[in-house]
């Protein structure tokens, strides 16, 4: 993989021009750079001579913040792949929500989601409690651009009205989707499941209860809850707590392996190999240190 992530900065600086500055941080990072030099050294002296477009380029170790992905996304695009999925920029969705699908017999509905949809580009990164009130605002500045055919007085102010329709009816079909998006997405995230779900993520990044077996994960596992939601609340309380003690690590292995099967003893090694779940070797608190460093919280 880093060998990939070298060829495809190449790729860039083959385009843009060299980086004038580049920054590292984490051991893959710091590898993946020291690839991209050797690489430059093979190459002819032409590829840097060209002029840069790029300023400085910053690598980041996934594993410098392991708990960002461990915790539930509250953006719009995070959350619609955290319930129903994006694979190549593709999601499988209800099809009986949308109208236009309705008598195909189709259960799923295939819907791109990338950035050459200007409302989704708008989106994407929006806090979920904002996307309601843009979806509302571009709904209405729609409807403004739509009376303006009834104020058209003269042949040459009704060309430019004819002139927008093509893009009001790729607006008017986005707002369409996103909006039926956006309601598939509150149904869930207005459940008491996923509330309890987020308060308990908002409970050990503030440090309560990260030290014992917890009630609340003891809880989704007898209930026969989403292992994936399970596991990652383990290793989350792992990040946090800088490891379990072994008698929390092992309570929870057994509980997990007595309720979802015995393959899951690997899941717990990977888990270890990938280092978001570890026993707590030392009484140190690397992450409570970070937290008063960089105060943050969900919201």
């Amino acid at each position: 993989l880093s060998y990939e992530v070298s060829k495809s900065l190449m790729t860039l600086q083959s385009l843009y021009g060299p980086f004038l500055r580049v920054y590292a941080k984490g051991t893959w990072s710091c590898h993946v750079c020291d690839t991209v030099k050797r690489m430059i050294r093979m190459v002819d002296k032409g590829f840097t001579s060209q002029p840069s477009q790029i300023d400085a380029v910053v690598l980041l170790d996934r594993r410098v913040d392991l708990i960002t992905p461990l915790v539930t996304p509250l953006t719009y695009e995070g959350l619609v792949d955290e319930l129903f999925g994006v694979n190549y920029t593709v999601t499988q969705l209800p099809a009986d929500r949308f109208p236009e699908d309705e008598g195909k017999g189709n259960k799923r509905k295939k819907v791109t989601l990338n950035s050459s949809d200007e409302l989704f580009a708008d989106l994407r990164d929006l806090h979920f409690a904002s996307v309601g009130p843009y979806l509302s605002r571009r709904a209405k500045n729609l409807n403004v651009v739509m009376d303006e055919r009834h104020m058209a007085q003269s042949v040459s102010q009704l060309r430019v009205f004819v002139a927008k329709i093509p893009h009001i009816q790729v607006t008017k079909r986005s707002l369409g989707l996103h909006t039926t998006i956006a309601e598939l997405v509150k149904e869930v995230i207005d459940e008491v499941a996923f509330s309890e779900l987020k308060s308990q993520e908002q409970r050990f990044l503030e440090e309560v209860d990260h030290d014992r077996v917890n009630e609340y994960i003891e809880k989704l596992i007898g209930r026969q809850g989403d292992i994936r939601s399970i596991l990652r609340l383990i290793c989350l309380q792992s990040q946090v707590g800088n490891g379990l003690k072994p008698k929390v690590f092992e309570h929870y292995k057994r509980e997990v392996v007595h309720a979802y099967g015995a393959q899951h003893i690997v899941t717990f090694y990977r888990l270890e190999c990938a280092g978001l779940l570890r026993l707590q070797q030392q009484a140190s608190k690397t992450y409570s240190t970070l937290r008063k460093l960089v105060p943050y919280s969900l919201q």
